[in-house]
């Protein structure tokens, strides 16, 4: 299967703003799979724009950032239509680091990478 998503972040940093915005696609594919459930790994890619605003205001940093995630997905059928899952995988986010708390502010000049981890549970209805 490939799951394409889109996911928005928005909150506070230091005082300022930050908003990130992802696209990206996952690749699950079964690699043991009983009449009832399957286990599946998850390989994929995303891309982010993430944009933070200084707290002493009109200065914004923004930076796209290319993502690679792995990890492990299981999924078990509870009912006819329904099944339940869990989803855990690893992120890494290579870009470039913010500053704009700084003086005189904005995004770094050296790439570097900085990772994530997520943890998913979901109720699946079959239609």
């Amino acid at each position: 299967a490939l799951d394409l998503f889109t996911d928005h972040h928005f909150g506070d940093e230091r005082g300022g703003a930050r908003h990130d915005h992802e696209i990206g696609a996952t690749l699950q594919y079964d690699i043991l799979r009983g009449s009832r459930w399957a286990l599946h790994p998850l390989l994929g890619a995303c891309g982010t724009l993430a944009v933070a605003h200084a707290p002493q205001g009109g200065l914004t940093a923004t930076d796209v950032r290319f993502g690679l995630r792995g990890g492990l997905g299981f999924e078990a059928l509870v009912g006819e239509r329904l099944s339940v899952q869990l989803q855990a995988q690893a992120i890494a986010y290579i870009g470039h680091a913010f500053a704009p708390y700084a003086w005189p502010g904005g995004t770094e000049d050296r790439v570097s990478v900085q990772s994530a981890a997520q943890v998913h549970a979901a109720i699946n209805l079959w239609l």
